[in-house]
């Protein structure tokens, strides 16, 4: 093999790699089902980091599986592991296409809490697909 031909397989190979692990630098990136009826959906455990107060969650896609596409937003909660709303509202609403997360600032006495749970639920009660990322903590 000439060193053109190695050359242009050591950099296919790389891209190929390159490619193939990205979306593990993606941090919580999800695709959810919402269901019909604003059911919340299971949490997403991420860690968070107790030196500082806030997580947050951003709405990237949100769209119908049938019909027309007129959904724009969706709804997300934050939960400890005992499924209580740590975070100073009952819910957030998260807009499609957001070019940053939404800050959620944990309540008092819940600081300490190394793990921060994602729930997610549609802002109607038709069922829905959404594109979704979450952290644990927020540092600026």
């Amino acid at each position: 093999m000439k060193l053109g031909e190695k050359l242009c397989t050591i950099v296919v190979v790389l891209v190929m790699l390159l490619m193939v692990s990205a979306p593990a630098y993606a941090a919580s990136y999800e695709v959810l089902h919402l269901e019909q009826g604003q059911i919340w959906t299971r949490g997403y455990g991420e860690t968070h980091n107790t030196a500082y107060i806030r997580c947050g969650a951003m709405c990237h896609s949100v769209y119908p599986y049938t019909g027309s596409d007129s959904y724009s937003r969706i709804q997300c909660k934050v939960t400890n592991t005992y499924r209580e709303v740590i975070v100073t509202a009952p819910y957030y609403v998260l807009h499609e296409g957001a070019s940053s997360y939404t800050a959620m600032h944990l309540k008092d006495g819940y600081l300490n809490t190394s793990t921060v749970y994602f729930h997610f639920r549609g802002n109607s009660s038709e069922q829905a697909q959404a594109v979704v990322s979450y952290t644990g903590t927020i540092t600026s």
